[in-house]
């Protein structure tokens, strides 16, 4: 499942076939990612793989985490790729030495590691790897908790069509019949304009002031 369908995009934007689905797609990727990010969701930024090997390894999480064992849970953008995917916990635990960010989630433990089984080909070998850009975990039940949410999926469509807009407009700006330049669209403002669509579903905890 995923918030836009690439036929509902190339609705969208009147394109038809003129274009790769892969370069429609990527696009579309990015407006999810960027729209998920601000939302209210059980998932964690990964920053290392502490261990790596026979069928096993173990990352650390930026902040305190609630995952339990047993539970499923499902990874993107772990380096190397084929550690990406579904994968269960078998253990989790907390790395003292790396500094742990945010309050211990209300009736939980203070950890940041998860251990997990997952079955791949070859496992590479690795210790206290660090990650950067930082991978993503999640609750595999809720991965896509917000598929059928409308006003998040009309979101991310406008926030898709602004990225393809800025991507295929001369000079990354759109102009007017009048050559006057248009707003740049790709700004801080990208999310503002979308804010009234994702209210009731933004992550405040992250706000300060």
């Amino acid at each position: 499942m995923a918030l836009i369908s690439l036929s509902e995009f190339k609705e969208t934007l009147r394109v038809g076939d003129l274009y790769a689905d892969d370069l429609l797609q990527g696009v579309m990727t990015a407006a999810e990612d960027i729209v998920l990010a601000q939302l209210v969701q059980y998932r964690n930024a990964v920053n290392g793989i502490l261990e790596v090997g026979d069928g096993t390894f173990r990352v650390r999480t930026v902040d305190y985490h609630t995952y339990e064992v047993g539970q499923g849970v499902t990874f993107v953008g772990l380096v190397p790729g084929a550690l990406n995917g579904q994968a269960t916990v078998t253990a989790v635990g907390l790395d003292s030495s790396h500094r742990t960010l945010g309050p211990v989630p209300s009736g939980h433990d203070a950890r940041n590691t998860i251990t997990v089984s997952k079955a791949h080909g070859q496992t590479p070998q690795a210790d206290h790897t660090d990650l950067v850009p930082p991978a993503t975990v999640y609750d595999a039940d809720q991965r896509d908790v917000y598929d059928d949410v409308e006003p998040v999926r009309e979101a991310a469509l406008a926030i898709a069509v602004d990225v393809w807009q800025s991507r295929v407009a001369p000079g990354g700006q759109l102009e007017a019949v009048d050559f006057t330049p248009g707003p740049y669209r790709l700004g801080r403002s990208l999310m503002t304009r979308v804010s009234g669509l994702l209210g009731p579903y933004l992550n405040v905890s992250g706000l300060v002031g």
